[in-house]
């Protein structure tokens, strides 16, 4: 990813706005989005409210999870149920 040295960093509310871009155009800005989501997730925003923004600006709550879930996954930050509840169960074993 290429950073300009003169440029100021994007405040919350132009990252929100590039963010919601992204949505229509999908795999063309695959790594823009990226770029978005990791700059959001530093600011401290939640991955809920990703949702929520994207889902109040007229996209289906499927959609952005799953996209969100493949972009937060391709950074690292793969979101797991408990231990308890996490995966496929293991097979009985008989001994």
């Amino acid at each position: 990813m290429k950073t300009l040295t003169n440029r100021k960093p994007l405040s919350s509310e132009s990252l929100k706005e590039q963010y919601l871009q992204c949505f229509g155009a999908r795999a063309s800005n695959a790594t823009m989005l990226q770029g978005i989501v990791r700059n959001l997730i530093k600011e401290g925003i939640s991955r809920q409210t990703l949702v929520t923004w994207a889902v109040e600006a007229g996209y289906t709550k499927g959609y952005v999870s799953s996209l969100l879930s493949r972009v937060l996954v391709s950074l690292g930050l793969r979101q797991r149920k408990k231990e308890r509840d996490a995966g496929r169960r293991p097979p009985p074993w008989n001994f």
